[in-house]
């Protein structure tokens, strides 16, 4: 669901709860081998405050391909992931934020993706990642749990 934080920025605000261990959920949303299997195509990730990341997105119709790339901002091993989110080069970043919870023997994932702007301009690309989000979160949920990726059926992406 996307939220209203100020009169000047919105948010994207998401949850998931997932079979897991925390230690297990954290290592699907840091880990670039485990990565590949639910969210980008590709990865690389140096899980650690300043260290990088390069998500790289394929499609089986190219003019959809998309690179996201920075520096970790926050890292709390099995607690919480903080990183920018460029839209293009020279943008103003929103931010991403994963925290765990731990619920007995499964776990919450809540998704913050703030910074957004208020213009109509943007109405558009919030839209596509609040249903981007809910998507990917779901099917992490079903590649931690049974194994199952949904993206090439779903969204056409190209998986590994």
């Amino acid at each position: 669901m996307a939220g209203q934080t100020s009169s000047k920025t919105r948010t994207i605000e998401q949850s998931v709860t997932i079979k897991a261990s925390p230690e297990m959920v954290f290592k699907a949303i840091t880990d670039a081998r485990e990565l590949a299997r639910w969210f980008p195509s590709t990865a690389e990730s140096d899980p650690r405050p300043g260290g990088a990341f390069k998500y790289t997105f394929k499609n089986e119709n190219a003019q959809h391909d998309h690179v996201r790339e920075g520096r970790y901002l926050e890292v709390v091993p099995t607690k919480m992931v903080r990183y920018p989110w460029h839209m293009s080069p020279g943008d103003t970043p929103t931010t991403v934020e994963f925290t765990l919870a731990s619920a007995g023997k499964e776990t919450t994932l809540s998704l913050i993706h703030s910074g957004w702007g208020m213009g109509s301009e943007l109405d558009n690309t919030v839209e596509m990642h609040v249903k981007g989000w809910g998507f990917f979160l779901q099917n992490l949920k079903s590649y931690v749990e049974e194994g199952k990726d949904q993206r090439a059926a779903a969204l056409g992406m190209k998986t590994a």
